[in-house]
């Protein structure tokens, strides 16, 4: 089976690990295991990333369940992850009409169905908001 979601139970000193080919399975499973708390260490590549952004929030809710978001890079600012823009060029993070212009131009992310930049950040924004906590990690020393 090809996994498309891994989840990490913890519970009592007890560690459990399953891999599931479906949300719709993901989501059955952390209702049946009791979910308390939603850990999410990156969301990078999953499909359909604006229903399942919407569907964690929704599960969350229903559910009673709080959301942590672990943040290692800038992928909830831009899809890129690491902001460089379609030159290859440390962008800054410009005014929002250049994000645009460089969705549209940067080859890698063709492939993928975001829309808009501002659509990015209308979902990430709403995300982030619904998260109990968001945890940024400090960048690390240079160590040369």
């Amino acid at each position: 089976m090809k996994e498309a979601y891994k989840i990490r139970y913890d519970c009592q000193g007890h560690k459990v690990e399953l891999r599931v080919k479906t949300r719709e399975d993901l989501f059955r499973i952390m209702k049946y295991l009791a979910v308390r708390k939603i850990w999410i260490n990156e969301l990078v590549t999953y499909p359909e990333l604006y229903d399942f952004l919407e569907e964690i929030k929704k599960f969350s809710k229903q559910n009673d369940v709080g959301i942590t978001m672990l943040m290692h890079d800038f992928f909830s600012v831009c899809p890129t992850i690491n902001l460089l823009d379609d030159t290859g060029k440390y962008c800054r993070i410009p005014e929002l009409e250049r994000c645009e212009n460089c969705l549209k131009n940067t080859e890698s992310l063709q492939a993928l169905e975001y829309g808009t930049m501002f659509r990015w950040r209308k979902e990430w924004k709403a995300f982030l908001k619904a998260c109990e906590e968001v945890t940024v990690f400090p960048k690390i020393p240079d160590r040369s």
